[in-house]
């Protein structure tokens, strides 16, 4: 079968499906951390992203750094500051949501239940929570799961507005979006990729999650 006319071929690949504006799709990729830039960026999948003409936006605190200007630019890769959230109210609802998605967490693994044994020996509120969604079981559990995403996304501040305004992506990919491990966890900047799957998900734009480990679909909490 040959390929529809529409196609735009890049160096030796078979090309990608071009857009009804013409564009090439366009990628956002969150890149907090140096170990997505091993897991990522130095890597084939990367390489052949590039290479097949994909209009690739990188969020990274290294925004400003030549280095990796230098070495991840380019005609069809641009680079953005990856931004922090300054919002009291987020980060109070943020908190919470993530002692909820830790308390149901414990429910499902044991791993992250021996993790807040302690925690619930010495908190009667926190034995009181889990307590009751227990009583709920897993589909109210999960219920529970669906409310507080849609809170999150609600009150979480739009730090992105004018980046998905003006590059309308056809998928946004996030490379550490966990609400576990590491100090202040909700709020840690490893997590600020979460922002740009917030914005896409406000909006219906596809998204994608790297699984960094083999830990993270046990103990590092909900994606």
């Amino acid at each position: 079968m040959s390929a529809p006319a529409t196609w735009a071929s890049g160096p030796g690949l078979p090309g990608l499906p071009r857009r009804p504006d013409g564009r090439a799709p366009v990628v956002f990729m969150g890149v907090p951390m140096a170990i997505n830039v091993r897991d990522i960026l130095r890597t084939d999948a990367f390489a052949v992203i590039r290479a097949s003409g994909a209009e690739v936006h990188l969020f990274t605190p290294a925004a400003d750094v030549a280095e990796f200007q230098s070495e991840f630019g380019g005609a069809n890769v641009l680079i953005h500051p990856l931004r922090a959230p300054d919002s009291a109210l987020f980060d109070l609802v943020d908190g919470l949501v993530q002692r909820v998605y830790v308390a149901i967490l414990s429910l499902r693994c044991d791993t992250v239940r021996i993790m807040v044994a302690e925690t619930l020996r010495k908190s009667v509120p926190a034995r009181l929570v889990r307590g009751l969604l227990g009583v709920a079981g897993r589909a109210g559990q999960d219920l529970v799961l669906a409310a507080l995403r849609a809170l999150t996304r609600w009150t979480a501040p739009e730090l992105y507005a004018a980046d998905f305004v003006g590059l309308d992506p056809d998928l946004v990919v996030g490379t550490r979006s966990l609400t576990m491990s590491g100090p202040r966890a909700h709020s840690s900047a490893r997590y600020l990729d979460r922002h740009l799957l917030l914005s896409a998900a406000r909006r219906g734009v596809p998204t994608m999650v790297l699984v960094s480990s083999w830990d993270n679909l046990t103990t590092s909490g909900f994606f």
